[in-house]
């Protein structure tokens, strides 16, 4: 259920931009999301369906792109990525105060506008 707020918020943020730079469509919008941050691209786009209905961005095409879990170790000082909820340096196997260096992202990376 997350994702309807987090939607809204994605319209929101689109149709502002929009009045801001004088154009009149979005025609997609690129968003970037971490596989730790648990959205699921399949809700927000069926939130986006509905939620986008008579505004400047209904019909706007959703695009994303999903950033890896990347992670430090202060152990042996090795960066790896993983897709493993639990953390476990693929190199030493320490456990012990990994470093997260992505895959909590959400932003929306950019908009393609139509004037």
């Amino acid at each position: 259920m997350h994702e309807y707020s987090i939607t809204e918020s994605i319209i929101n943020i689109a149709c502002e931009e929009l009045k801001n730079i004088n154009y009149t469509k979005i025609n997609s919008i690129n968003i970037v999301i971490g596989k730790l941050n648990g959205f699921s691209p399949e809700c927000i786009k069926f939130y986006f369906e509905f939620l986008s209905k008579d505004t400047e961005v209904e019909n706007a095409e959703l695009k994303f792109t999903l950033k890896n879990i990347k992670l430090f170790c202060p152990e042996c000082k090795k960066e790896f990525e993983t897709d493993e909820i639990l953390f476990i340096c693929h190199f030493c196997n320490n456990t012990k105060n990994l470093s997260i260096l992505s895959g909590k992202e959400f932003y929306i990376d950019d908009m393609e506008v139509q004037e």
